[in-house]
């Protein structure tokens, strides 16, 4: 491989120099730019630079193919210095990127912590499975703790991104993330049950693994910054970080943070209703749409509903059934993205993570293959709708609380008939893993070409 420095300084040359870059970033495998003036780029020229394995144009944006070695190729061009850096910008090509795009963005470099952190997860669920490992060791205690951490200090991850997606402050995101975090948050309530900053209410809630809270705060506090930039130059250097900290954590706390579980408690009292009128609709519904209600954080609003009726009932219906759907489903619209695509390494990526998220770890494969490449995700929650379809119309219950999966089967096994309870959940994940892989096969996907392969061929 070519020098990484003289990569950088001969693309850069190639397509019109440093003035000619309206923004540049990266992804896993090229060099991505938006352009002032396209005819200024010399696409040959770029070809022929050792070490640049080829060139396309999409969405806008001049990308130039790298491989594995993007990473510290863009590092170079940085240290080159004029390049303005948007990494994961918002706009791509003059058009602003939708909702998806822009969650699957800020999660691309993560990857690599979901994967990791999923696949203990999932070899403790085999492990658990075959009774290799008993829960009560501290060993199992230890990889569990290693295996959850990735997720439960989610926060912390997505602040990092998000602050460089919305070109924000990433050590004040990092701290607010740290302050949705704070252990002792949830107590501050105390017997009272009630929580208030200079009279305001404050919602207790619980943020672990969540998304779109600390999200949409260092959307907030990427717009306060600019203001915040106006102040008089000598004090602005300690005064910014301070009133971002100051300003920003209270309307976290108080209206940006809540709003998951204000969503969540309406969410819970519709299905409650909803079930209470159209039994077999909730799993449709919770089939379809609980990616989209993990990522918020108001399926944590669903426990209590879960634990009153295994309570009251000895089962549950209104959660559980449909998010048996919709977890397989993932695994299903992955797996499917690992036999179609001609990237070796997404193809690993969605090969682990589809068997992972088929055991009942979703996150994997959702943040990693299907959010990312968009169509995979219409069609796990196709998917996901069908299986809950099932699941309402047969009246599956789950007998206890857990991640559904092939893993957990065993919590769908109870009741008069507990087999025939058992083969309704088996044909429930059945659906929805057919009906997921085939609409993913259906609408296709945005595959990168293989890096490895080009350069074999160049």
């Amino acid at each position: 491989m070519a020098d990484k420095k003289q990569i950088a300084t001969d693309v850069l040359a190639a397509i019109g120099g440093k003035d000619n870059v309206g923004f540049a970033t990266h992804c896993v495998t090229r060099l991505r730019f938006e352009l002032k003036d396209r005819s200024l780029a010399d696409d040959e020229r770029v070809k022929k630079i050792p070490g640049v394995l080829g060139m396309a144009e999409k969405g806008g944006q001049y990308q130039v193919i790298i491989g594995p070695d993007v990473g510290q190729v863009f590092a170079e061009l940085e240290k080159i210095g004029g390049v303005p850096n948007q990494d994961q910008n918002v706009e791509k090509g003059g058009e602003k990127e939708g909702v998806i795009e822009v969650i699957a963005g800020i999660f691309t470099p993560i990857i690599p912590a979901i994967i990791g952190g999923g696949m203990v997860k999932a070899i403790l669920a085999l492990l658990l499975a075959f009774s290799l490992v008993d829960k009560t060791t501290q060993t199992y205690q230890i990889l569990a703790l290693i295996g959850d951490a990735p997720f439960y200090f989610l926060p912390f991850l997505i602040a990092y991104t998000s602050s460089k997606k919305f070109h924000a402050s990433t050590p004040i995101s990092m701290a607010l993330a740290a302050v949705l975090m704070y252990p002792t948050l949830s107590t501050l309530a105390g017997d009272s049950g009630s929580l208030a900053f200079m009279g305001i209410p404050v919602v207790t809630a619980t943020y672990s693994a969540s998304v779109i809270p600390i999200i949409l705060t260092v959307l907030v506090q990427s717009y306060l910054e600019k203001l915040l930039e106006k102040i008089w130059k000598p004090i602005r250097a300690f005064l910014k970080p301070t009133l971002s900290l100051f300003i920003m954590a209270p309307v976290m706390l108080i209206a940006i943070g809540p709003l998951g579980t204000w969503c969540g408690n309406l969410m819970a009292s519709g299905l409650l209703w909803i079930n209470s009128v159209v039994p077999w609709l909730p799993p449709v519904l919770m089939g379809a749409f609980s990616p989209l209600i993990v990522m918020t954080g108001m399926h944590y609003s669903l426990i209590p509903l879960a634990i009153s009726q295994v309570t009251t009932l000895g089962y549950i219906t209104i959660d559980l059934p449909g998010m048996l759907a919709a977890n397989v489903a993932q695994g299903g619209a992955a797996l499917c993205v690992a036999v179609r695509t001609k990237n070796l390494k997404l193809k690993e990526i969605a090969a682990s993570s589809g068997l992972t998220a088929v055991l009942g770890i979703t996150e994997p494969a959702m943040y990693g293959v299907n959010l990312k490449l968009k169509r995979p995700f219409y069609a796990v929650m196709i998917g996901g709708a069908c299986g809950g379809l099932f699941a309402g119309f047969s009246g599956l219950k789950a007998f206890a609380p857990g991640s559904p999966g092939v893993a957990s089967l065993p919590i769908f096994i109870g009741g008069d008939d507990p087999m025939a309870n058992l083969v309704k959940a088996i044909i429930t994940l059945s659906i929805a893993f057919v009906v997921s892989f085939a609409a993913t096969w259906f609408l296709g996907f945005e595959d990168e070409p293989d890096a490895d392969a080009e350069e074999n061929v160049a």
